[in-house]
């Protein structure tokens, strides 16, 4: 997850483990590109006729499959973000009730978090979870993102739920609440049995992580704040800022790294980023090949012009050393006030030992490899901020009618 020449594509992370099948897939995300979102059952067809031969597949009997397959799911996004296909396509009808659009509780906020919740039985009735965090939506824009899975037993022989799994359980639990039309009878129920179940799995936590916490933002009053408040190494690695947010941290107090987009840091004023030690922005070197697999769009929160989706770090992440551990926060949370504030959001926290996941690590040289540093250079200011103030107004009442009109 941390290393750039890991890859992970999402259609690998959906395919079961080995002697399970799909029993139902629940997603969440900001924006949907329906061409995009066809691709998660076709993907579920694959994963069940790999073993077959290009012309030993049955036309009927692969499309049968992919209904299935499409009724297995609910994807929930914001409303009024589904994006118009360029292309018509019968199979889109398939989707139909998949889309389920849901709103914020808070009148400015967006329902922005990027999750997937896989449940898979086995021939045994055992049943298997996978839930994925990730950094992007289900659009077909390409930038540098972040995608964390992890997998766990259902126990139904335990009593006790797992109190570290009560957060995710009551995010799911709180999807049907916030949806802008009410689901049938099924999904409902499926729902309802997934977020039950979830309290009871023991998810493993990945490679150099000891422990795994949910934070899901803007589902009830309970405190989004999830950092631990005390003065310690902090890295910051996001696409959008906020000042409010940036001086929440306080990184006066602190040895402190920033990493985001260089017009996103344009924005912000000097008194902002004076108190951050080092500040980085993604090196033109880095851009992806225009060829290469397509991961998102940008969301409302966060565009980005034709030219930067080949290239744009999109990854939020916030690494924190917490004496002789580190604490590692993945997820659709922006630096922002908005995100932490009045947006729906998930993060996960991952925390291990400071020598194996710590901010040295992040940033530090991987023999042979490369590193993030690699990828990265100094970030500098060559002339002070614009900043069209009219044109922010306009922007931000003509979002606010928008997401007005979706909600209705």
């Amino acid at each position: 997850m941390l290393e750039p020449q890991d890859r992970e594509l999402l259609h690998e992370s959906l395919k079961p483990p080995a002697g399970y099948d799909l029993d139902y897939a629940l997603g969440a995300t900001y924006s949907v590109d329906l061409s995009a979102l066809l691709a998660v059952p076709l993907a579920f067809t694959r994963h069940q006729h790999q073993d077959l031969d290009q012309e030993e597949l049955d036309p009927v009997a692969t499309l049968d499959a992919l209904r299935r397959n499409a009724n297995r799911m609910t994807l929930f996004c914001q409303s009024g973000r589904i994006h118009t296909p360029s292309q018509q396509n019968k199979l889109f009808q398939l989707l139909e009730d998949v889309v389920v659009e849901a709103n914020a509780l808070s009148d400015h906020g967006a329902f922005h978090p990027k999750t997937w919740v896989l449940r898979y039985t086995g021939t045994d009735e055992q049943v298997h979870y996978r839930f994925l965090c990730l950094s992007r939506n289900l659009t077909y824009a390409r930038s540098w993102d972040t995608v964390l899975r992890l997998d766990g037993e259902f126990r139904e022989d335990r009593q006790l739920a797992y109190a570290r799994n009560h957060p995710l359980g009551d995010f799911i639990e709180t999807l049907p609440e916030i949806a802008a039309r009410d689901l049938d009878t099924d999904r409902q129920a499926k729902i309802e049995t997934i977020q039950d179940e979830l309290r009871r799995v023991d998810f493993s936590p990945p490679d150099a992580f000891e422990e795994v916490d949910f934070h899901p933002f803007g589902i009830d009053n309970r405190n989004p704040w999830p950092f631990p408040d005390r003065e310690t190494d902090l890295i910051v690695v996001s696409p959008f800022l906020s000042k409010s947010l940036l001086n929440q941290l306080d990184p006066a107090s602190r040895n402190t790294t920033l990493i985001s987009r260089w017009e996103e840091l344009d924005t912000l004023s000097e008194d902002t980023l004076d108190p951050w030690d080092e500040i980085y922005t993604l090196d033109t070197a880095a851009e992806l090949n225009p060829d290469s697999d397509p991961i998102e769009m940008p969301d409302e929160e966060e565009k980005i012009s034709d030219e930067d989706t080949l290239k744009s770090l999109h990854a939020k992440l916030f690494i924190v050393d917490d004496g002789w551990d580190a604490r590692v926060y993945t997820g659709s949370a922006n630096a922002t006030g908005a995100a932490f504030h009045q947006n729906v959001e998930f993060l996960v926290e991952l925390k291990g030992k400071k020598r194996l996941c710590g901010t040295d690590v992040f940033l530090g040289d991987v023999d042979g490899d490369i590193s993030i540093r690699d990828l990265l250079v100094p970030y500098h200011r060559d002339e002070p901020p614009e900043k069209d103030t009219v044109a922010e107004r306009l922007d931000d009442a003509h979002q606010d009618i928008r997401q007005a009109i979706s909600g209705l």
